[in-house]
């Protein structure tokens, strides 16, 4: 039987030739699965998670999208000192797309021990094992927060050819216009929020996050200078401000036609008011002047003397009643107005008022008062506008002394 011969990879191998690289791809998520690897989190400018895959290198991505992601970032790990032959195609892997001359060139970082190339969404890193976590910890805030930089950049770009024709209708307001004059209040709205995202940005390019150890905020400061960061951020804040400041006119010189054009009616509104107002007034003073001027009429010669006043009710005669005011004791009878009301009262206990509750009926003939006892019925009577008949009886609840 032929003995089995068993081959080792040889340098001349690709397994062998590309041994020890390592394609680690960072992608930000609003959420990371419960089984992923967290690299990061970041609450500014917007609450994302930095979450780690490992591909293998046959698998990394040779396409050149655009525009370039902001959501993730492809790193390759070369081991110090390793003879790969992957290295060759780094360049090319690294190169811009050729039809976008604005594609931004790869940023260069090296020092005698480590090599360092970068550009959006990739980037390929020679360096010892021992400082891969350093490099991956630079690496990973600096991909978020530069794009970050780059979505609000685009942001931006996206409105600046419209803006750049509503520059005379800015300047310029005419009714034939009036259909962009909602866009106008909506861009305020639109660049108020990249605005509010800016100032959250800034700071974290500004200066290394101080939870990075010292080697990867010195790396992450190289990276911020490299990659020109302070200037893009004073162009668009430039830009915002350019922006904010066009839109803003055209809201305030819209409102001022709007007013120019339809101000009119509120005048003529608020002139309505104020002569419906003058009316009212001269109508009062005529009211006033007629009573004041106008001699009184016979009807109100009369006084009304009228009387309302607690009693013992102690006699009833088809014509006349005969009782005894409370409190004084003296008799007297008093004879009845044809229509005489008669009613069960009581006091209301808010007002202090004697107040009907129910009609007596047949009144005086009821037998409440032709069976009425020797000690009499607790009433209360009002006489008419003369004071010399009683107009309304109200029989009062027996009190508890009575009653006993």
């Amino acid at each position: 039987m032929a003995a089995r011969v068993s081959r080792s990879p040889t340098a001349s191998s690709p397994v062998a030739a590309n041994q020890g690289v390592v394609v680690r791809r960072i992608h930000f998520v609003r959420e990371a699965s419960p089984v992923a690897r967290v690299r990061r989190r970041f609450q500014q400018p917007r609450s994302m998670v930095a979450v780690e895959t490992i591909l293998p290198l046959a698998e990394l991505p040779t396409e050149k999208p655009w525009p370039e992601p902001t959501d993730q970032c492809t790193l390759v790990f070369i081991p110090r000192g390793t003879n790969c032959d992957w290295v060759k195609n780094a360049d090319a892997w690294l190169a811009p797309p050729l039809e976008q001359p604005e594609a931004m060139p790869p940023v260069l970082i090296k020092s005698e021990t480590e090599t360092i190339q970068w550009r959006p969404g990739q980037a390929v890193i020679q360096a010892r094992k021992d400082r891969s976590e350093d490099i991956l910890a630079a690496l990973t805030d600096f991909a978020f927060y530069e794009g970050e930089l780059r979505a609000l950049e685009s942001a931006v770009e996206k409105h600046e050819d419209q803006a750049r024709e509503d520059v005379p209708r800015a300047h310029t307001i005419r009714q034939a216009d009036r259909r962009h004059w909602k866009r106008f209040t909506q861009m305020i709205e639109y660049f108020a929020q990249l605005r509010l995202t800016y100032a959250r940005l800034e700071p974290r390019l500004a200066r290394p996050a101080r939870t990075l150890s010292v080697e990867a905020r010195r790396l992450l400061a190289r990276l911020l200078v490299k990659a020109e960061v302070e200037t893009r951020l004073e162009a668009l804040n430039d830009r915002l401000e350019a922006m904010e400041d066009l839109y803003e006119g055209a809201n305030d010189r819209v409102a001022d036609y709007r007013w120019y054009r339809k101000g009119h009616l509120l005048e003529i509104a608020i002139l309505l008011v104020l002569m419906l107002e003058a009316i009212l007034m001269l109508g009062d003073v005529y009211v006033h002047y007629r009573d004041a001027h106008s001699p009184p009429a016979a009807t109100q010669s009369a006084e009304d003397l009228s009387e309302e006043f607690r009693a013992v009710l102690t006699r009833v005669a088809p014509d006349q009643i005969t009782f005894t005011r409370s409190g004084d004791g003296v008799e007297q009878t008093l004879p009845l107005v044809p229509a005489v009301q008669v009613y069960h009262g009581k006091v209301n206990r808010l007002t202090k008022e004697v107040e009907a509750t129910a009609t007596i009926p047949n009144g005086l003939h009821n037998e409440l008062f032709t069976t009425m006892n020797d000690k009499g019925l607790r009433v209360t009577l009002v006489t008419d506008p003369a004071n010399k008949k009683i107009a309304e009886i109200y029989v009062m609840p027996a009190s508890k002394k009575t009653a006993q």
